[in-house]
C-alpha cells in the first residue's frame, strides 16, 4: 500500500521548529500544503469543496490544539489525524462531500516537554504510531559561536517543482526494506508491516524529491544519516 510519509517534530521550544513549516509552505507547492493551526473535520467541513488528496497538513505546535480541550476531545484530534493518514477520513466528513484517500500526510510539532508529559495518552490513540518522530536537541554555545565568527547564514530556499507520481521500489531492495522496518523503535513499537509502510514511503519520497522515479542505494544512506534524530 502507498502512503504519504507523516512526522512528528520533537524539540524544545524555540528550536525552529515553527521556522520549518514556513519553510516547507514556502518550498513546496501551494497545491501540496496545506497549513492550518487547528484542523479537525469541522474545519475540513467548512472549506471549500476540492480534492484534498496529495497534501500535507501542517500543525504547528500541538499544545495550542490540545492544551484548552479535555482528554476526550484530544484523544478525538488525534484519532481524526490516524485516519487521515489511514485514508478512513471521508468518513467524518462525508457530509461535506470531501475525499480524502490516503494521500494525506500530516506534520505535527511537538514541543519535548508537552511529548514527555503527554505521551502515554498520545500513544494510546495509536497516532503516533503511523508517524516518524523527528527528535533534535540544539547546543546553543556551538551555534552562539557560530553566529559570532559570521558562519550561520540566511539560505535562499527556492520552490521546488514537485508532481505526485508512482515510485518504484525494486523487489531486489525487499530484503534491506524490512531490515530498516525491523529496526525501528519509534515512540511506540508498531509491528513491522506498518513499520514497512513508513520505510517505503520514507525512500519514495525521498526518490521524488531527488526527481527520480525509482529508489536507489542513495535513498538507503539518507535514511541512515537521518536515523540518530529519528532516536530509534
Amino acid at each position: 500500500m502507498s502512503m504519504c510519509l507523516s512526522t512528528v517534530i520533537i524539540a524544545p521550544p524555540g528550536t525552529a521548529k515553527t521556522s520549518t513549516l514556513n519553510d516547507l509552505e514556502r518550498i513546496f507547492p501551494k497545491t501540496m500544503v496545506i497549513f492550518r493551526g487547528l484542523v479537525t473535520e469541522y474545519h475540513i467541513a467548512k472549506m471549500n469543496k476540492e480534492d484534498l488528496n496529495n497534501k500535507v497538513w501542517c500543525v504547528n505546535d500541538i499544545v495550542d490544539l490540545t492544551k484548552t480541550m479535555a482528554k476526550r476531545r484530544v484523544a478525538g484530534v488525534l484519532t481524526f489525524f490516524k485516519n487521515i493518514i489511514d485514508g478512513h477520513a471521508e468518513i467524518l466528513v462525508a457530509q461535506a462531500d470531501i475525499k480524502l484517500k490516503g494521500k494525506v500526510g500530516i506534520l505535527v510539532n511537538i514541543p519535548r516537554v508537552a511529548f514527555d508529559k503527554k505521551r502515554g495518552e498520545w500513544v494510546s490513540t495509536t497516532f503516533l504510531d503511523r508517524v516518524i518522530p523527528f527528535n533534535y536537541d540544539m547546543n546553543w554555545d556551538n551555534w552562539k559561536e557560530k553566529y559570532i565568527e559570521n558562519e550561520l547564514m540566511p539560505i535562499d530556499i527556492k520552490p521546488i517543482k514537485l508532481k505526485p507520481g508512482s515510485i518504484e521500489l525494486p523487489k531486489k531492495f525487499n530484503r534491506k526494506v524490512v531490515e530498516c522496518a525491523d529496526s525501528m523503535a519509534t515512540v511506540k513499537i508498531s509491528g513491522l508491516p506498518r513499520n514497512i509502510q513508513l520505510v517505503r514511503a520514507f525512500l519514495t519520497g525521498n526518490a521524488m524529491l531527488n526527481g527520480r522515479k525509482c529508489v536507489e542505494e542513495a535513498d538507503f544512506e539518507i535514511w541512515d544519516k537521518l536515523k540518530s534524530h529519528f532516536r530509534w
